[in-house]
């Protein structure tokens, strides 16, 4: 019997264990409601009033109550055997891991929802910390993230190559998965690579730009150059003439106001 129910009427099987909320299944509900009915079944109601245990989809009645639903659909199986029951209990929540969808999913939840990752945490019954991880997943390389999607690479091996270059996250990837390597061991080889271009860095010899130029010095630099027939730069606090060759010193000297009898060291 399919049938809305109340939330309240609601209660979890004490045989299933109390799993956190995954980002995608929130997001999910929100944007299209849910997807297929719960399944439940009546308890006794000593007191007169109906109440049901859920059997298949606790997860979805916790989301429901989070986005202040009133009631969920239901399908509502009277008279079933205990381990008919159990058997439907113990298949709740089967699916295949994808970090990285879930990753997105925590994504759009917060730019839409304007909440922050702790709020969230609280609402899907995981820790900050949890959620951070997944968020940083999406900053690997977008092959990188395939790899993790397809099973390829363990998610916490993946978050060690974050820091690195794109090139260097593939090669250290398919170094993980072709030598089965631990994120332990991701983590120093990761870690080696940025002292080496720390290094690098450090080594480099620095380039100093020059400051850029007002228009009136470039002006005043133009007439110079023009008055005294060579290149004339003017610096901080320093005035540059650039000549090619003794003669074209002696006429720039003249220039100058300096004739044939003046001395120079």
């Amino acid at each position: 019997m399919l049938k809305d129910l109340d939330l309240d009427l609601l209660e979890r099987s004490p045989h299933q264990a109390l799993k956190p909320l995954r980002p995608q299944d929130l997001l999910s509900v929100r944007k299209v409601g849910l997807a297929e009915p719960i399944i439940v079944r009546p308890l006794p109601s000593p007191s007169g009033q109906r109440r049901y245990q859920i059997l298949r989809g606790e997860r979805w009645w916790r989301i429901a109550g989070l986005l202040g639903y009133g009631q969920v659909p239901a399908i509502v199986r009277s008279g079933l055997p205990e381990r008919e029951a159990l058997a439907i209990a113990a298949s709740e929540d089967e699916h295949t891991e994808d970090p990285i969808a879930e990753a997105r999913a925590l994504r759009d939840l917060l730019i839409s929802e304007r909440m922050t990752i702790s709020r969230l945490a609280r609402s899907l019954g995981r820790t900050r910390t949890a959620l951070s991880h997944l968020l940083r997943l999406l900053k690997l390389e977008p092959s990188v993230q395939s790899l993790v999607q397809e099973g390829k690479l363990a998610a916490g091996v993946a978050r060690a190559l974050v820091t690195l270059p794109a090139s260097t996250q593939l090669e250290l990837a398919q170094e993980a998965i072709a030598q089965q390597l631990s994120a332990r061991d991701i983590e120093s080889r990761a870690r080696a690579v940025r002292q080496t271009k720390s290094k690098a860095r450090l080594n480099k010899p620095a380039t100093i730009s020059a400051p850029t130029k007002s228009a009136d010095t470039r002006h005043l630099e133009s007439a110079l150059s023009a008055l005294l027939g060579c290149q004339v730069q003017l610096d901080e606090g320093k005035l540059s003439i650039h000549y090619q060759n003794l003669e074209v010193l002696d006429g720039i000297l003249e220039r100058l106001g300096y004739g044939p009898g003046e001395e120079w060291d």
